[in-house]
């Protein structure tokens, strides 16, 4: 059984190392054309300029909300200790094996749309970027979605479809939305490091490129709902 984790950690690490590598594959004019970064400038024509602050200042005060959480979690577990919290709440649901086959899985399938990506771009396709890069993420997302419950059920996390797991659910991903968003910013400060170009929110510098409206509606969708739920 553990040649068989080993196995799938190994794997793992070669794919990752495929998707970090994958940009530099790109000829350089594909690489401006999606590129989605953007500038001030940008930002203050853009017409959509108002609802990005709106969405700026619910993210500040979600995670000032998160940032309290997380503290208070802390505080109250500390002296508990996060090994025995973990050991009550039953949280191996999953033997080694399995969840280095499902992690092993999500990142295999990320690596899978990025070469679509990369096929798509390098055919030369007269397609809109844009529109692929945002329902390949759509892919994504579903994709992982699916994955996952292939290998952990709802019924196995206790999920009910009741007011108090959403709530409980809304909580959990509040408290660790400030982890996320250092995690995110160490990655982008690493790939900034190594040379490979991004945007540190890919997802607003497509939203200031983008001028279908059904397009940005399908964005919106992602941000709301199938990424926190990913």
């Amino acid at each position: 059984m553990n040649k068989k984790r080993n196995l799938y950690v190994f794997l793992t690490f070669l794919c990752l190392l495929a998707i970090i590598a994958f940009p530099a594959f790109l000829p350089i004019s594909i690489q401006k054309e999606i590129n989605l970064s953007f500038d001030k400038i940008k930002l203050q024509k853009n017409p959509n300029v108002a609802f990005l602050e709106i969405m700026l200042y619910m993210y500040i005060a979600i995670l000032l909300i998160g940032f309290v959480n997380l503290i208070l979690f802390v505080i109250r577990n500390f002296k508990k200790g996060f090994l025995q919290i973990a050991q009550e709440r039953n949280c191996s649901i999953l033997s080694e094996e399995k969840a280095s086959r499902l992690i092993f899985l999500v990142i295999f399938f990320i690596l899978l749309i990025y070469i679509l990506e990369a096929s798509v771009l390098l055919f030369n396709l007269k397609i809109n970027l844009k529109g692929l890069f945002l329902f390949l993420n759509l892919s994504l997302q579903i994709g992982v979605i699916f994955i996952i419950l292939k290998f952990i059920s709802l019924k196995s996390l206790n999920f009910k479809p009741t007011k108090e797991c959403f709530n409980f659910a809304v909580k959990a991903y509040i408290t660790v939305l400030p982890v996320i968003t250092v995690l995110l910013f160490i990655n982008y400060l690493i790939l900034e490091k190594i040379g490979v170009k991004s945007s540190a929110n890919p997802a607003v510098g497509l939203f200031l490129t983008l001028k279908n409206n059904f397009l940005i509606s399908v964005l919106t969708l992602q941000i709301i709902l199938f990424g926190p739920l990913t």
